[in-house]
């Protein structure tokens, strides 16, 4: 259905929430902006939020995809929810938002941007194909990305006669496959014809090709234990940097008395080979019932300083009374490749640590910061003060949940928490970083005793370190700059001037190495923009000098480079004029930002006088430096390709 009819209560900065909101946020989070829908005043859920790319440049900071449900009466009348957002969470266009599916219980858990542009989304649907109308499928379905069309040929259900649902979907490209984790059933028919399922469900994995959407392949897991009354279920899945997959979840199968839940990971090849599965939290003896564990995502993260990878996995925690007698914890572990657990353990668990208060608070997912560290999206329903939960909106007990954001350092310790909501049920169902350096949450915001709003929201992070290990060198009138640059900071900015001058030159944006050309004493500064609305204080460089020389002959002053038109087409004419009449060989080279030789041409310098015409058209657009050699100097000036 497009065209629906909806009500938007967005684009709010934290400045005009709610006016019952009894701990404002902290200067931690720089502007935060949210969307919000509401279709009937019932329940609609954002489950998942993704940025994309539209304009090709492999950058996702174009807009978001949100996906979730929506409910259109007090019985299971729910549809798949997808919105196109902009940058700034506006609404793409009058096409969006969509919804896709029935009249029953049918729900979008997770989407992705697939290779050709379009989105894909997976989730449940209530069958059609295997089992009744009590009985759900994995669902896929794709849609245009520019009208949200659901695109001919694209719309599949896979499972049997039991519940099978789909939670969550990445794209392999090397393989041509898009590969789902989710839950089987109890049913071992239809798609699942020739397995044996252990309880009640496994683990699901299916591998589905681009193309036609048929089953490539597909794989159930389950814990050491046979038998039972309840079910194991993936709730997410990623490809890591050596293409393998791994898939979180929860597993009833993994302890005795299969009863209790622990979180499992289940690492694999491309191709649904089996390498391991491990599980965590607290096996032991003497736990009570309501000792659970569970595992919503999974994320690889990269330590930069040694250069390994390791997994990270978030989701709840039941304890015992580590935080006077709470039921529920965020709970999350860190492994390394193997799947072995890095930390020391928290409160009476064997693996992980849990964070929380009195109260029901729970994890879903994290991102890995700029700083190397991890920032946590759940809910917390204890109350302002509690424990690790610095601030609740809902200051009477029994208290309700807010959308809750904890960072913790890369070894496991709390650094702080944010709450956004209001006095109802609010919760942050995933968290993602966005390619310009900030973060976008998809989630629920609680409008009534019975409403939820689908809700996004969108934020940077005030802290913005400025770049280390500045170093320059020079030789004769060129001075070359670098710095420790990080691939996700966006953009760095370089300023320098002549010492005592007025103004500075900024080159914006900078790339490590930049390499200028001049005569005199200079002084230079690097800062780093962390995000759209920060920038880290400058670091300031050594002061240095330039000395230009043509052979022995000190330059006067006079020597100019004109290059005409500048920005070019790729077709421009270049003339030097020095103050020595002297005739040479001399090199023009062309060099893209890290430096790299993209051009290069000799021409003939005729008594000091240099009338070239230059050809590059076919070097893409971008900023370039143009180098002049003549003898031992090397002379600069920047250049600028723009094509239409």
């Amino acid at each position: 259905m497009k065209g629906i009819l909806f009500s938007i209560i967005g684009m709010l900065y934290h400045a005009l929430m709610s006016s019952a909101q009894t701990c404002p946020l902290s200067d931690i989070l720089s502007p935060v902006v949210t969307y919000q829908l509401d279709i009937a005043g019932l329940e609609d859920i954002a489950w998942k939020a993704e940025p994309i790319d539209t304009n090709g440049d492999g950058k996702k900071d174009d807009g978001f995809i949100g996906v979730g449900q929506a409910q259109f009466s007090s019985t299971p009348n729910r549809q798949a929810l997808i919105v196109r957002l902009n940058p700034n969470l506006t609404l793409y266009s009058a096409d969006w938002p969509v919804t896709v599916g029935g009249n029953q219980n049918d729900v979008a858990y997770s989407a992705i941007q697939a290779s050709d542009g379009n989105i894909v989304v997976c989730g449940k649907k209530t069958s059609t194909k295997y089992g009744g109308s009590a009985n759900s499928n994995v669902w896929i379905f794709k849609l245009d990305l520019i009208d949200g069309d659901t695109i001919p040929g694209t719309v599949h259900e896979y499972g049997g006669s039991g519940d099978d649902i789909g939670y969550d979907i990445v794209e392999d490209v090397t393989a041509g496959n898009y590969v789902i984790a989710g839950g089987t059933g109890n049913g071992a028919n239809g798609d699942l014809s020739g397995y044996t399922i252990n309880g009640l469900g496994e683990y699901w994995i299916l591998a589905i090709d681009t193309g036609d959407f048929t089953i490539a392949w597909d794989t159930i897991y389950h814990g050491d234990y046979t038998g039972g009354s309840l079910d194991d279920w993936a709730e997410s899945i990623i490809i890591d940097h050596n293409g393998h997959y791994v898939v979180s979840g929860y597993c009833s199968s993994c302890q005795e008395d299969k009863v209790q839940m622990e979180a499992m990971l289940v690492k694999m090849e491309n191709d649904g080979d089996f390498l391991w599965k491990k599980v965590y939290g607290d096996a032991s003896a003497d736990i009570d019932s309501m000792r659970d564990h569970g595992s919503f995502s999974v994320i690889e993260t990269y330590n930069a300083t040694t250069g390994n990878y390791h997994y990270l996995s978030t989701g709840v925690s039941h304890p015992w009374d580590c935080f006077n007698g709470h039921n529920h914890d965020l709970y999350v572990f860190k492994t390394d490749s193997n799947g072995n657990d890095v930390w020391t353990p928290g409160c009476e668990l064997d693996e992980g640590i849990s964070f929380g208060g009195g109260k029901k608070d729970d994890g879903f997912y994290a991102t890995q910061t700029c700083d190397g560290h991890y920032l946590l999206a759940g809910d917390a329903a204890s109350p302002s003060g509690d424990y690790d939960v610095n601030c609740n909106h809902d200051t009477l007990s029994p208290y309700t949940p807010d959308a809750w954001l904890l960072k913790i350092s890369s070894s496991g310790a709390r650094l702080w928490d944010e709450s956004l909501g209001n006095t109802l049920g609010d919760e942050a169902h995933s968290i993602k970083s966005v390619t310009d350096g900030s973060y976008v949450i998809a989630g629920e915001f609680g409008t009534s005793m019975v409403g939820q709003d689908f809700y996004m929201a969108k934020f940077e992070l005030s802290a913005c370190d400025p770049p280390s290990g500045l170093n320059v060198s020079t030789s004769g009138c060129q001075a070359t700059f670098t710095w420790n640059s990080k691939a996700c900071i966006p953009k760095y900015i370089l300023k320098y001037k002549k010492l005592f001058a007025s103004t500075w030159t900024t080159v914006d944006p900078a790339v490590s190495p930049v390499v200028i050309t001049g005569s005199g004493r200079y002084i230079w500064t690097v800062q780093a923009q962390c995000s759209p609305n920060v920038i880290s204080v400058p670091d300031t460089g050594a002061t240095f000098q330039l000395n230009c020389k043509i052979g022995e002959e000190e330059v006067s002053g006079s020597e100019m480079i004109s290059l005409y038109p500048n920005p070019t087409d790729g077709h421009f004419r270049i003339a030097v004029s020095f103050s020595q009449e002297i005739s040479t060989q001399t090199t023009i080279d062309i060099l893209d930002q890290v430096g790299s030789v993209v051009f290069s041409q000799i021409v003939t310098l005729e008594q000091g006088i240099l009338d070239e015409k230059i050809s590059i058209s076919h070097l893409p657009a971008g900023f370039y430096s143009l180098r002049i050699t003549c003898n031992r100097a090397n002379l600069f000036t920047k250049l600028v390709i723009q094509k239409s």
